[in-house]
């Protein structure tokens, strides 16, 4: 079914005028297939992050995001960026989740995650350039 939907285009997508027109489906419609898309890609991310596929994680959960920025779609690929040790990408995505809820405790605790990956990151780093001048 999702490589059926996958085929018609969402309202932020450049081609969305021509497939409308293609298509002859209404708006409603379109906005039906773009939920569906937008949920399926958000449901592969969450299975990615089970599985470890923290890069096809990071896709999925960007094509959710172009369809509709949410705090699920954000928590997701911030979670895969994590994992990847990609910690820039990774904090500007959980930053972007304390936009939609400022007090949501799986975002505090991943920003904690963070801030530990952080600190060893520069330890190690210390460690490095104290080896190499000392």
């Amino acid at each position: 079914m999702f490589c059926f939907l996958n085929g018609f285009q969402h309202r932020g997508d450049e081609l969305y005028q021509y497939a409308k027109e293609a298509n002859r489906i209404d708006d409603s419609e379109l906005d039906k297939i773009s939920d569906l898309k937008y949920t399926t890609y958000l449901n592969m991310a969450q299975i990615d992050i089970f599985n470890q596929n923290y890069k096809k994680c990071v896709d999925r959960a960007t094509n959710s995001i172009k369809i509709k920025p949410t705090l699920k779609g954000f928590f997701r690929r911030g979670w895969a960026y994590l994992e990847l040790n990609d910690l820039d990408n990774a904090e500007a995505d959980f930053k972007r989740c304390l936009e939609f809820e400022p007090d949501n405790a799986d975002v505090k605790a991943k920003l904690a995650e963070l801030k530990k990956k952080l600190k060893q990151s520069d330890n190690k780093l210390k460690d490095k350039l104290k080896n190499m001048f000392g």
